[in-house]
């Protein structure tokens, strides 16, 4: 199946579709503008798990519109402003000094616990680099999925590298463990081999 054209935001014209709101069309702007950050939506969290976030804000707008609790004006103004999120999110990335995959992968090990300070951040994100590329030189091959003892060279990589490279006096046993497990869990969701992912077409 051919995977739907990246959307980019920053091509969107936003100031026309407001125009054209304030012009009279207002339930046909308020659609399109639903359907592009819809649309957009479902390749952000594609990517990374951690923007359900932004699913749910949508889908909390949406509802509030369909059953009266907001009028037309306070909808689109609602999408504007989720619209605006969803760029400053897309971009995320390069203000972290990351890339896509790697942002992903640090956001599972950052997310929702624990506290990190700037010192400890940078830590958690050179881990996540050092992991993924650890991964995707020397794990990640063909049919590694189907293969148990590929697999488990998988798990067991994540695993000591996890065990042994984030900030130990803040992940505790149980959270290291969680996060090994999180952290496997999106490779085997997100990775056929090392150069066929999910993000193959973003980079």
């Amino acid at each position: 199946r051919k995977q739907e054209k990246v959307i980019d935001l920053s091509q969107i014209d936003l100031d026309q579709i407001k125009a054209s709101y304030k012009a009279g069309k207002k339930r046909t702007e308020a659609a399109k503008l639903r359907s592009i950050i819809n649309r957009k939506l479902a390749q952000l969290l594609a990517l990374n798990q951690y923007r359900i976030d932004f699913q749910e804000r949508l889908e909390h707008i949406v509802d509030d519109y369909n059953n009266g609790s907001i009028n037309i004006e306070e909808y689109f103004q609602q999408l504007t402003s989720l619209f605006g999120e969803l760029k400053i999110e897309d971009q995320r990335h390069i203000r972290e000094g990351l890339s896509i995959e790697q942002l992903a992968l640090y956001d599972i090990l950052s997310k929702p616990v624990p506290e990190l300070s700037k010192k400890e951040e940078t830590m958690v994100k050179n881990a996540a680099k050092e992991l993924l590329r650890v991964l995707k030189e020397q794990k990640l091959v063909l049919d590694w999925k189907k293969k148990n003892q590929l697999r488990a060279g998988v798990q067991v990589t994540i695993w000591d590298y996890l065990s042994d490279n984030l900030p130990g006096d803040k992940y505790t046993p149980k959270m290291v463990e969680d996060k090994r497990d999180r952290v496997f869990q999106h490779i085997y969701d997100s990775y056929l081999e090392a150069d066929e992912s999910v993000y193959s077409q973003q980079l």
